[in-house]
């Protein structure tokens, strides 16, 4: 099941980047190995807390969908931090998915959370 919440009331998409204001620090998701699917763009993206730390990150599988005048973000979060290990910290990760390779739907719950979906509000 997926959860709907409202997503930060501040969010600037810049390129693969989403910024998030208005908190206690300036987010952001890094979004690469985008692909798309016949109802949504989906990938994955590193997700900063405070954009201005780097090592401050985790690992998420997201979804972009328009519906009307909003955007949707779906996402998933493992449990465990992400590793410094991953492929994807040590190198610069892919810029472009593949919708025949994608797991999103297939990653085990736990150690992946359900979806859940936030809402922009570009009117707000």
């Amino acid at each position: 099941m997926t959860a709907i919440t409202p997503l930060h009331p501040d969010m600037a998409l810049q390129g693969d980047i989403a910024i998030l204001k208005g908190g206690p620090a300036e987010g952001e998701y890094a979004f690469y190995a985008l692909h798309a699917h016949p109802q949504f763009i989906c990938g994955k993206a590193w997700h900063h807390e405070d954009r201005h730390d780097p090592g401050d990150m985790d690992k998420y599988v997201v979804r972009l969908q328009l519906h009307d005048a909003d955007l949707w973000l779906s996402s998933r979060v493992p449990e465990e931090a992400a590793d410094p290990s991953d492929p994807e910290v040590a190198s610069p990760p892919p810029v472009a998915g593949s919708a025949a390779n994608c797991t999103a739907d297939t990653l085990k719950n736990p150690p992946w959370s359900p979806w859940q979906t936030y809402i922009f509000d570009p009117g707000k």
